[in-house]
C-alpha cells in the first residue's frame, strides 16, 4: 500500500518531536509556505525531499521517492516494480546480515575467510547508514 506525502511529513513531524510546520521546513531544508502546500495536497515532495524525510523516519529513501511518484500519478507499473524491489532487497540484506556470525564468531569457528568478507562488507554498509539516520540525516 502507498503512504501518501501527508502521512509521511506526520511521521517525520512526530521523529522530531512534534515540531512546528517552520520547525519541520528548516529540518528538511524547504520553505514554511512548501510545507503547507505539501500538507494541503498541493504538490508531493521532490526525491531530495523524500530521501530527507525517509532518513528522519528511518525507512529506505527509494520507498519513499517510488511512493511519491506513485502519488503523482507516474507510471504506476514502474514503480510498483521498484518499490517491490527495494522491500524485498531489504528483506534478504537483513536475513542475510542476522544469520551470519559475528566476525570473532566466524574466526573462533574457522569459518572461510568469504563469510567473514560478506561479514565486514554487511555490517560496513550498516555503519554507513546508520549515523545518518541517528543523526536525523544529511542537511
Amino acid at each position: 500500500m502507498m503512504t501518501r506525502t501527508v502521512e509521511y511529513l506526520e511521521a517525520a513531524r512526530r521523529a522530531l518531536g512534534g515540531v512546528s510546520d517552520y520547525r519541520l521546513a528548516k529540518r528538511l531544508d524547504v520553505s514554511r509556505q512548501a510545507i503547507s502546500r505539501l500538507l494541503s495536497g498541493e504538490r508531493t515532495m521532490s526525491p531530495t525531499t523524500a530521501a530527507r524525510v525517509a532518513i528522519l523516519i528511518g525507512v529506505d529513501p527509494m520507498r519513499v521517492i517510488a511512493d511519491m511518484e506513485l502519488e503523482r500519478g507516474a507510471d504506476e507499473a514502474l514503480w510498483k516494480g521498484i518499490r517491490r524491489a527495494v522491500a524485498l532487497l531489504l528483506l534478504t540484506t537483513g536475513a542475510a546480515y542476522t544469520a551470519l556470525p559475528s566476525l570473532a564468531d566466524a574466526a573462533a569457528r574457522g569459518l572461510a575467510c568469504v563469510l567473514c568478507k560478506i561479514a565486514r562488507w554487511i555490517a560496513s554498509g550498516l555503519a554507513i547508514a546508520t549515523p545518518l539516520a541517528s543523526a536525523g540525516g544529511a542537511p
